[in-house]
Order: C-alpha cells, then sequence, then structure tokens
C-alpha cells in the first residue's frame, strides 16, 4: 500500500512539475512578444500604419506602400503584420493563452486588422493563405474580449 501511495504521490507530484513547467514556458514567451511592443519604434510603426497610412483599395495601397516606392512604411507594415500573425499561430497551436493575448495586447490586434483586412482578403485571391493566423488572432481576442471585456475598444 505504502508503494503505490509513493508511486501515486510520484505522478501527481510529476504531473504539477509538467504544468508549472508548461505554464512558465507560456509566460515567458508571452513576455518575449511583449517586450517588443515595449520597443518605440514598434509603437511608431502601429501608429504610423493605423494613423497617417491611408488608400481606398489594394491598388492605391501598392502605389503609395510598395517596397519599390516605400521601403520604410512597406517594412512597417509587414512588421506588424508578421507580428501579429506569429502570435495568432503559437496561440493556435497552444502555445500561448488566449486570454492573457487578447487581455493585454488585444487593443492594437482588433483595429490594425481591421484596416489589413480588405488588402488582405484582395492578396488571397493570389495567396490564400497570407496573414491566416493574424485572422485567426483577431477572431479569438474578439470573441474572448466581448465574453470578458464588453466594452472594448473596436474600430468599426
Amino acid at each position: 500500500m505504502i508503494a503505490a501511495s509513493s508511486v501515486v504521490i510520484g505522478v501527481v507530484n510529476n504531473i504539477l512539475s509538467n504544468r508549472r513547467a508548461e505554464k512558465s514556458k507560456q509566460i515567458d514567451l508571452f513576455n518575449r512578444f511583449y517586450l517588443v511592443r515595449s520597443n518605440e519604434a514598434w509603437w511608431s510603426n502601429l501608429n504610423e500604419f493605423l494613423y497617417i497610412h491611408s488608400w481606398e483599395d489594394s491598388e492605391e495601397w501598392l502605389e503609395k506602400y510598395h517596397p519599390a516606392k516605400n521601403i520604410e512604411a512597406y517594412n512597417s507594415f509587414t512588421n506588424l503584420m508578421s507580428y501579429f500573425n506569429s502570435i495568432g499561430y503559437l496561440v493556435k497551436i497552444g502555445e500561448l493563452d488566449i486570454s492573457n493575448v487578447a487581455d493585454v495586447m488585444g487593443t492594437p490586434i482588433i483595429p490594425v486588422w481591421e484596416k489589413a483586412k480588405p488588402l488582405v482578403y484582395e492578396w488571397r485571391k493570389s495567396w490564400s493563405t497570407i496573414y491566416r493566423n493574424f485572422e485567426y488572432l483577431y477572431d479569438e481576442t474578439v470573441k474572448w474580449r466581448e465574453a470578458n471585456m464588453p466594452s472594448f475598444y473596436r474600430t468599426t
């Protein structure tokens, strides 16, 4: 009986240790992404995209922001989109918890996706998977915020 109890205690301890290690891994990964946001250049990219860049359709966007015409603006855009696409992938595969991401990082996710969505949908006619993980992140962020923060900020 003592041997069986020792085995059970060992298994429970192992499970708890694995859970703590997994939680620690998620926190570390989340902090790495969050630290990117503490960079002034990241906020400049975000604000430039949201408040300065403007276009009517994907053709006008290409005329203004194609890398051959405006490499800085193009890099700013792809940096933001890739950042959120990466976070979306990690949420999708369970490496980041949507509650942490949506609660702490959700405010920029929503307006960036809503502004970029028409471009992305146009580009998907040629490249069907472009920024699909960002769209997933947006959808999950909206669901989480509607359930947990009903008065959250939306651009539309």
